[in-house]
């Protein structure tokens, strides 16, 4: 079968370049032990979905125009109810699912931003760590050239919020050469 690529495997990919390899090999039949996972990566993946939820919750004290792209439908399925979301000018669109070629991926919020020329979303991705990382940023960039890919207006910016930021860190996806 065909190999799909994510962001995600990109972010594990910057911040491990032999996970790639192990995945790989995975995918071609070869027993390789998966480490299971322990408590505190537990705590922290749950810390990671509590802020991922906190800060839905906060956006939808600020706008009522948000769909959720259920993760519980095919990716064809959610490929479409994403473009058709952005294509209606959907405000906010929670874990849209882009694809082209051999990526795809779940982006955590597409966000509407309009200016002079019309609407063009801006990808958002929640984080755990104070700073982003350049794994975190690529992932982001990704997203924007898949948006270009299917055809919508690739965003100008990005951003990554942080917990622990009083504002979440916006960057010029341009600065990454996504032509």
């Amino acid at each position: 079968g065909k190999i799909r690529l994510s962001p995600t495997d990109l972010s594990h990919f910057l911040d491990c370049q032999h996970i790639i390899t192990l995945d790989m090999a995975r995918l071609s039949g070869e027993e390789i032990p998966v480490q299971a996972t322990d408590e505190f990566a537990n705590i922290i993946a749950q810390n990671g979905i509590n802020h991922e939820k906190k800060y839905l919750s906060h956006l939808q004290t600020n706008t009522e125009n948000i769909m959720e792209i259920s993760e519980n439908i095919d990716h064809i399925s959610r490929l479409d109810q994403t473009i058709s979301a952005l294509k209606a000018g959907t405000d906010i669109i929670y874990q849209g699912y882009l694809s082209s070629g051999s990526w795809g991926g779940v982006a955590d919020f597409l966000e509407k931003q309009s200016n002079h020329e019309g609407a063009v979303y801006k990808v958002v991705d929640t984080k755990l760590s104070r700073t982003p990382k350049p794994s975190h940023i690529s992932q982001v960039v990704i997203y924007a050239i898949l948006m270009n890919a299917l055809g919508i207006d690739p965003p100008k910016n990005g951003q990554i919020v942080s917990p622990s930021s009083t504002a979440p860190v916006e960057f010029s996806v341009f600065e990454f050469k996504i032509s």
